[in-house]
């Protein structure tokens, strides 16, 4: 198994506005372009049920190497569209009136003022803070996307919400706040995804929710459910992780089951809850009494969403009875 040696490259970025961002030139792209993100827990969280390594590899490279690019890809079409448009930096960009996309005379961008605020709880700063600018695009009068932000660039925040079925012809919508405090080096994530598309392995309804928080890019946290509604196929999967990039070392709580209308929490006492303390240096488990490793290193999972810390879309838990209910609206 790959070791887990790049874990928290992540932290280390320019967060979403900073190289990549609005206040920085760069080439003219379009905003459609860069549409190109599928949300899938089955693939984060495809290795064998028995293997804690493989289902935190899978879960971070499926928030490192999907949601950041996403992210970062919408984010930086978006600059580089409102840099084509006349607006060469953040503060540039206008809280009122229309634009037409220079390439799809069809895809009309409005400008507002930001009306959703940052999210409350400790993992984030700022909090409370209504956004300062706010867009939306409608393809032929269909809106599918809004983005919200600020243009502090020590401190950026954005919220995105996106309906891939007016550009990739998908049942599926997106809606995640982030943030990066560049002095700190704290990031905080949290998304959730509703699909509907058989065609696409959703089965008749798949739902996935997740919250990721560093606060020093060295300590991380990732906590996260999927459920998918398919008759007999029924699927819940969670996962928690608490680790550190310096030791290694990550206690990890994981469940796999059916049971959507599930309400229990991810302690290891839980009935089909499973604890690991995993070495990632060795990607693979400690031995047996190898625990104490974790709790040396004040490592232990969170076994459900700490709603003081965060709880920007108003889940209260990532259970699989109120993950699987979940709809975003647009």
């Amino acid at each position: 198994m790959k070791k887990l040696t790049t874990i928290l490259v992540l932290f280390g970025f320019s967060f979403f506005i900073g190289t990549h961002g609005f206040d920085a030139p760069n080439k003219k792209a379009l905003f459609a372009s860069q549409i190109d993100f599928v949300l899938n827990m089955e693939n984060a969280m495809a290795s064998p049920e028995s293997d804690a390594a493989g289902w935190a590899i899978g879960l971070w490279d499926f928030v490192n190497n999907s949601v950041y690019v996403w992210a970062k890809d919408m984010m930086t079409g978006f600059s580089d569209t409102m840099i084509g448009l006349g607006y060469p930096t953040c503060s540039d960009f206008p809280t009122s009136g229309t634009d037409t996309h220079p390439d799809f005379p069809t895809l009309v961008l409005t400008y507002a003022i930001g009306d959703k605020t940052i999210p409350s709880g400790t993992y984030w700063n700022n909090s409370a803070t209504t956004y300062e600018k706010k867009l939306t695009a409608a393809l032929g009068g269909t809106s599918f996307i809004e983005i919200q932000y600020n243009c502090d660039s020590a401190k950026p925040n954005v919220y995105l919400k996106y309906d891939f079925n007016t550009m990739g012809g998908m049942d599926r919508l997106v809606e995640m706040y982030a943030q990066h405090d560049s002095a700190t080096d704290q990031v905080t994530i949290e998304l959730k995804s509703v699909c509907a598309d058989a065609s696409e392995g959703c089965g008749t309804k798949q739902v996935t929710s997740m919250l990721m928080n560093t606060p020093d890019g060295d300590e991380y946290k990732i906590i996260g459910t999927r459920t998918m509604d398919d008759g007999a196929a029924d699927e819940v999967k969670r996962l928690s992780v608490h680790g550190s990039k310096s030791t290694k070392l990550a206690d990890i709580h994981r469940f796999d089951g059916t049971d959507l209308t599930s309400t229990a929490d991810l302690d290891s006492l839980t009935a089909g809850v499973t604890n690991d303390c995993v070495d990632f240096d060795e990607a693979t488990y400690i031995p047996a009494g190898g625990a104490a490793d974790c709790a040396t290193a004040t490592l232990s999972a969170d076994t459900e969403l700490p709603t003081a810390s965060s709880n920007a879309l108003g889940m209260g838990d990532l259970q699989g009875a109120t993950v699987n209910g979940l709809t975003i609206n647009f």
